[in-house]
């Protein structure tokens, strides 16, 4: 009589984690971003670029570049930022393979009017030197199966003559310089709220450009002042937009192409909801199997939780998903601990 009873109980935690599975499915469903039709902007193109290299190692590679993107009026830029509406990739000259990509930094404007931009490779990664390539201005095509995209075709002509660091340094900061001017006239700014008079990148200046170029304070460290600051921490807060940033990390990758292929397996589904799905049934097929194998679930569970983490890390399982599995574990191991020791 007591195994019947353990085996109902059993039975009865499983149908629950089924039904928190399906909750969490509706919530994601209704908690996911729609985004509305984008008007084509009225300006949108690559105003400048430099290629620099051997800034911190022989032979790397750092493509800088202005945009301008914008809409007249003004009031027709999209709602949403510019780093999840529009896209840049560096092609090879036949366009059929892409060498890297980088999205606009949200700024200002929500990213719009005009920024500056980046992609970075080290010695190993680098696109050949003084090769001809191709860079793509794109609006992001899982907005718009036909997106606009505008191209600047890179020549011989458009990298640093320099051989040493220095050099290059020195040629960098200048297009640092120059570019922080003209921002500051798109942007409808002061004189002076980027780059300083003394020609070092101001307070605004170094926020700015430090998120525009990963790692400028290496690869330019001349385009700083010497400044005392105190140091603050900031307690980050979770919110869907950290999904979202971990689904777009592959935009513009090869998983992100096989991910959008698996889509169109299924009916054009978004591809996060088949990703969840089946981490969500591999979860409960360990689950399922450890009961029938061993007639405990406690094993499933520690196991099926490691793909739950990895696939919340990697944007292909929802992190509210995941909360609600782990808040349904924490009540098991309460259950299990406690109220179910003391009967």
């Amino acid at each position: 009589m007591f195994k019947r009873a353990k085996q109902g109980a059993k039975r009865g935690w499983l149908k629950a984690a089924g039904i928190i599975f399906l909750a969490g499915i509706a919530i994601t469903l209704s908690a996911a971003p729609v985004y509305a039709d984008i008007t084509d902007p009225t300006v949108m193109e690559i105003q400048s670029l430099r290629i620099v290299h051997n800034l911190l190692e022989d032979d790397d590679f750092l493509l800088v570049f202005q945009y301008t993107l914008s809409w007249d009026p003004p009031e027709n830029e999209p709602d949403q930022p510019a780093d999840q509406t529009f896209i840049f990739r560096l092609m090879n000259n036949e366009e059929t393979e892409t060498y890297g990509y980088a999205l606009p930094y949200v700024y200002v404007y929500n990213g719009y009017r005009a920024g500056v931009a980046s992609m970075y490779w080290s010695a190993a990664t680098a696109p050949l030197w003084l090769g001809s390539c191709v860079l793509w201005f794109q609006e992001n095509p899982g907005l718009d199966p036909n997106p606009t995209i505008v191209k600047r075709d890179i020549s011989a002509a458009d990298y640093s003559t320099y051989d040493t660091m220095e050099d290059n340094q020195d040629y960098l900061g200048d297009y640092i310089i120059t570019s922080g001017r003209s921002l500051e006239q798109a942007w409808e700014v002061s004189t002076g709220s980027l780059i300083g008079a003394d020609n070092y990148l101001t307070a605004d200046g170094e926020t700015y450009y430090q998120g525009a170029i990963p790692g400028l304070l290496m690869f330019c460290p001349d385009v700083f002042g010497i400044l005392q600051v105190t140091p603050t921490y900031t307690e980050e807060e979770w919110t869907l937009e950290n999904q979202n940033q971990a689904e777009r990390q592959w935009t513009g990758t090869w998983v992100g192409d096989a991910l959008e292929g698996l889509s169109g397996l299924f009916g054009g589904a978004r591809w996060s909801l088949i990703t969840m799905a089946a981490c969500g049934f591999g979860f409960l097929g360990l689950l399922f199997f450890c009961y029938s194998r061993f007639e405990d679930v406690k094993p499933g569970l520690l196991l099926g939780i490691l793909p739950l983490v990895a696939g919340s890390v990697l944007g292909m399982f929802p992190l509210v998903m995941l909360g609600l599995i782990c808040f349904g574990a924490i009540m098991f191991i309460v259950y299990t601990f406690f109220f179910k020791a003391a009967t």
